[in-house]
């Protein structure tokens, strides 16, 4: 990637970096939460639903109709230029408290559109909307069952609070209080004033719009936070619509060859033949054994990621993990190479078996069926005696994965593969969320998680295994020469 590319990458982003986070404890805080004693107001959770009414008037009407309406209900605020008290605002919770003739002031402007009623009637479909009474009196009109459409392509147009629709309606927020006399520019700002004034035919609308945005939010009411009617808009919605999943389909992306069974096959023969060749005693020889363990094991989980479907499944992420940890291993024993630290490695797995065994016999009731006790008990004493067999609560070099990655200089393999990977392994709520759950199409449903009709399809793990196992070959090839083969298949099959 040239320079002027990566300059460009990072302007563009849109999110803090890693750097950017203030570490206390194990915790990494972004900039955002450092900010002393900050509170926030959600435009889906909380100020949507309080600017219900300007949502579905900018939905039903022409946005210059709606616009042009905007501009109007904010001239009703001009009652309220010579008064000391704060001015109300727009939202529903300041609607059911302001004064008749402006609340008359605001909605006439509405319905005198042929679109009006249309607009305005859905909002009876809520019964604990602030001031019901006064909108249903003013609208003399019920609702229909048509009208939860209404609502539902609305919502949709505003779930995204820098869509256009969300930010003509934070607009009117903030021209109601200019028009009040509440809002002040400094002479300096005078173009930023004319921006919000004219808008949206003057200025730059790439700057104008997140300026709006930003400003918009220092006129939320505070007590809206604390009022229900967010909680009850939502509430309503989803107790009176149904969840819709649609039709989930796969994107049909061609999958990566990355290798294939025969030439798996293959490499497992000559490695065979290599490790024979490369012997050199019967008796235990740590090296040796450990590091042509190292390659058939990784090559045994990559024959069964090639087994159908495993290898865009969730067992794909775990094999993928199992695979980055027996390389970052391998690469710690190959950097390090002496003979305490290989027969150290070995001994600890012996004491994991003799652990193992020693916790099944004293086991009460039925035993697991994933494991036979007296395979463990064999591979206890297959070295020593059990009895002479030290059993390592600890690592077997005081170490941990990430050191290890750290100290051998391929901390870059740690970081891309073992952290996600690990995520599906410990069933954390990020991998649980991906593989498992879809989001509800309904836009009422401010779209929430719902179960997926089957298992998603993951992204393919295999080049990413292959390209893993053959810097494990590489290693091999290193301490035993001459080893040349490899399991990536350059062309496609």
């Amino acid at each position: 990637m040239s320079k002027n590319k990566q300059r460009k990458r990072r302007r563009e982003k849109r999110y803090s970096g890693i750097a950017d986070h203030k570490r206390v404890g194990k915790e990494l805080i972004p900039p955002l939460k450092q900010l002393p004693a900050m509170a926030t107001i959600s435009w889906l959770n909380d100020q949507l639903p309080q600017m219900l009414w300007a949502v579905l008037v900018i939905s039903v009407f022409q946005r210059e109709h709606a616009l042009a309406a905007f501009r109007r209900i904010a001239a009703c605020a001009v009652v309220y230029r010579d008064r000391k008290e704060a001015s109300p605002g727009v939202s529903h919770s300041e609607l059911a408290q302001i004064e008749e003739r402006t609340f008359d002031c605001i909605i006439s402007i509405v319905l005198k559109h042929p679109l009006g009623y249309a607009a305005l009637r859905p909002l009876l479909l809520f019964d604990k909307l602030p001031g019901y009474d006064r909108w249903a009196k003013k609208l003399s009109v019920g609702p229909t069952i048509n009208d939860w459409d209404t609502v539902s392509d609305a919502v949709l147009k505003t779930l995204d609070h820098q869509s256009q629709e969300s930010t003509d309606c934070r607009w009117l927020t903030i021209l109601f209080q200019l028009a009040a006399g509440k809002v002040f520019f400094a002479k300096h700002l005078e173009e930023q004033a004319k921006e919000i004034q004219y808008y949206p035919d003057y200025g730059d609308m790439r700057k104008v719009r997140p300026s709006i945005r930003s400003m918009e939010m220092i006129f939320r009411n505070k007590e809206n936070g604390a009022n229900t009617w967010p909680s009850d808009f939502w509430d309503t919605c989803f107790e009176n619509t149904p969840c819709l999943r649609g039709d989930i389909r796969e994107a049909d992306k061609p999958l990566p060859v990355g290798t294939t069974v025969q030439r798996l096959r293959e490499v497992w023969v000559a490695l065979e033949q290599h490790c024979y060749e490369t012997a050199t005693t019967t008796t235990v020889d740590a090296r040796h054994d450990s590091i042509f363990g190292f390659a058939f094991y990784a090559l045994s989980i990559l024959d069964e990621v090639l087994r159908i479907a495993n290898s865009q499944a969730i067992a794909g992420r775990l094999l993928l993990r199992t695979i980055v940890e027996t390389y970052i291993t391998f690469v710690y024993l190959i950097t390090n190479d002496k003979d305490k630290l290989w027969s150290s490695y070995r001994s600890y797995g012996a004491g994991q078996a003799k652990l193992a065994f020693l916790k099944l016999e004293e086991a009460a009731g039925d035993l697991p069926t994933f494991v036979d006790k007296e395979s463990l008990e064999s591979l206890a004493n297959e070295d020593v005696y059990q009895e002479y067999l030290l059993i390592n609560l600890g690592h077997w070099d005081n170490m941990n994965l990430r050191k290890m990655a750290e100290y051998t200089g391929c901390k870059d393999v740690y970081d891309r593969y073992y952290g996600w990977t690990s995520s599906y392994m410990h069933g954390h709520w990020g991998s649980i969320r991906d593989s498992v759950f879809t989001t509800c199409l309904n836009p009422l449903h401010r779209l929430h998680r719902i179960p997926r009709g089957k298992q998603r399809t993951l992204d393919d793990v295999v080049p990413d295994a292959c390209m893993i196992i053959d810097k494990i070959l590489d290693l091999l090839d290193r301490a035993y020469p001459a080893f040349k083969e490899r399991v990536t298949v350059k062309k496609a099959v």
